[in-house]
């Protein structure tokens, strides 16, 4: 690509798809899906290194637009809308086991899923925001 079309398109501020050289993988959509997010964040709720009896955690599957993952004892699932740097996540339900610890992180889990619209990736981690613009949720991308 010529620097003159670089800077046109730097300029424009146009991110299209075939211009400034992106491709398909390259898209903003595949920053967050099929990814292994590990929760790292909730506001008011300490996060250990693993929530009890596992690490919480959500997943983006592309293909199906399902949500999996695990709220660090149940298993979450639900289905989400993304469009550009929004994201809608559909009735995110969860399985009905009682663990001794970590409930309240997987409560505020469900509920900062329900609450966001917008969706930020930097390097290796994740923000969630809320329609205020508001960090509901943060994660870092792990292996499985």
């Amino acid at each position: 690509m010529s620097v003159r079309r670089r800077w046109v398109c730097a300029l424009a501020g146009v991110f299209v798809m075939g211009c400034c050289g992106l491709n398909a993988q390259q898209t903003p959509a595949t920053q967050i899906e099929n990814m292994h997010w590990k929760l790292t964040w909730l506001p008011g709720v300490k996060i250990g290194s693993s929530t009890p009896p596992r690490a919480a955690y959500i997943e983006l599957d592309s293909a199906s637009h399902r949500m999996r993952g695990s709220g660090g004892c149940n298993t979450l699932m639900g289905g989400y809308e993304l469009e550009g740097d929004h994201v809608k996540f559909m009735a995110p339900v969860r399985t009905m086991m009682a663990c001794a610890s970590g409930m309240a992180t997987e409560d505020a889990l469900i509920k900062a899923l329900d609450e966001t619209r917008e969706w930020r990736v930097s390097g290796t981690k994740l923000n969630l925001l809320n329609a205020e613009g508001h960090a509901v949720a943060r994660f870092v991308a792990a292996a499985q």
